[in-house]
């Protein structure tokens, strides 16, 4: 896939190996959102920080003038007479700086021009291989693998004006599992989250768990994407957010989805990539904010983030990450715990991925 020199430019493919890929179902070309009506050119959002820095320093020299006007009006305070108003004086001092940290916190930090003008943050697959993990190397490996194919269908997305791309978020109330991929464009928010399995029929069992169709029956598997929905985590982000799941084939073979179980009790869709891009484009262009970069809900998906062993990402004037095109060495061996780790207990009535 070429990678676009501006947010706006048109990505397109390019010529793929003859070796099976998942992208070889995905074509760009097809995506119906790409005739849409989409934003002339991209803005950035303002940022209020300095003003915010002014507010701060105002209300800590406003508190520095009344407590002196309070002891300029009792001038015995400062020989011991009057224990009484040191109460008060403490008081003030108090409430005053409960006003700096409720500001601080409600009146949150925006990001530079520079971090607004980057268009992909993290490296798909980063946080599987950095730290501990529960999983087989095999399941490991194919969980990256996924995470780059779809990171690299995601790319698509930027252009659309105004669309940032996140991978590897925290994921509320586990210390193991991650959120794979967010894209972010003006006030909405998409956590997607990849699947590398085998080509059959997939549904939605409950609002957790996809089961693949078999003739004996259904093999389920865990999906906690609804967790992201309601957590206060996500919430604070402030933007309007949804979820989907986009699941790759890892052999030659088709990947279908039973009708009428498609979309989870909670609203989830769970597509191939072809499908997932283009529904995701489509929402993102619906927003009211579509095609600007709100530099304070960027902020705080960026917060979300884990730390991975390598932040890269793109700078100004720099094109996003394209590592998504190599695939795991067949030598591949993530880092192993040690014998005697024992993982942190994740939130009750948790199970991470």
């Amino acid at each position: 896939m070429e990678r676009p020199g501006e947010p706006g430019d048109i990505p397109r493919p390019t010529t793929v190996s003859t070796e099976y890929s998942p992208f070889m179902e995905f074509d760009p070309n097809k995506l119906s959102w790409l005739a849409a009506p989409t934003p002339a050119a991209e803005r950035i959002g303002r940022s209020y920080n300095a003003l915010r820095v002014l507010i701060i320093i105002g209300v800590m020299l406003l508190g520095f003038a009344l407590t002196l006007v309070l002891l300029s009006a009792m001038p015995s305070v400062a020989f011991g007479r009057a224990p009484a108003f040191w109460p008060v004086a403490v008081a003030l001092v108090l409430v005053l700086c409960l006003i700096i940290k409720v500001v601080g916190r409600r009146w949150g930090k925006a990001v530079s021009m520079a971090t607004a003008r980057q268009l992909v943050f993290g490296a798909p697959g980063d946080a599987l291989l950095s730290g501990w993990t529960r999983f087989r190397r095999e399941d490991i490996a194919k969980g990256v693998e996924g995470e780059r194919w779809t990171a690299q269908a995601l790319e698509m997305l930027l252009a659309i004006p105004g669309t940032r791309i996140l991978h590897g978020l925290r994921f509320p109330g586990s210390h193991v599992a991650d959120v794979d991929h967010a894209v972010i464009n003006g006030d909405r928010v998409v956590y997607v989250d990849s699947k590398f399995w085998k080509p059959g029929q997939y549904q939605w069992v409950d609002s957790e768990t996809l089961a693949s169709v078999h003739p004996r029956g259904l093999r389920r598997r865990p999906i906690h994407m609804d967790v992201l929905q309601t957590h206060p985590l996500t919430a604070k982000v402030g933007a309007e957010m949804t979820c989907h799941v986009i699941v790759h084939a890892n052999a030659p073979g088709d990947v279908t989805f039973t009708p009428g179980r498609q979309i989870s009790p909670t609203g989830i869709p769970v597509t191939g990539v072809q499908e997932g891009i283009d529904m995701i484009g489509h929402w993102l262009l619906q927003g009211k904010k579509a095609g600007t970069v709100d530099r304070y809900a960027l902020a705080r998906l960026l917060s979300l983030r884990k730390r991975a062993r390598s932040d890269a990402g793109t700078r100004r004037g720099s094109r996003p990450l394209l590592a998504v095109q190599r695939r795991p060495a067949a030598n591949f061996r993530p880092r192993r715990p040690a014998a005697n780790f024992r993982p942190r207990r994740s939130a009750r009535g948790f199970r991470p991925y």
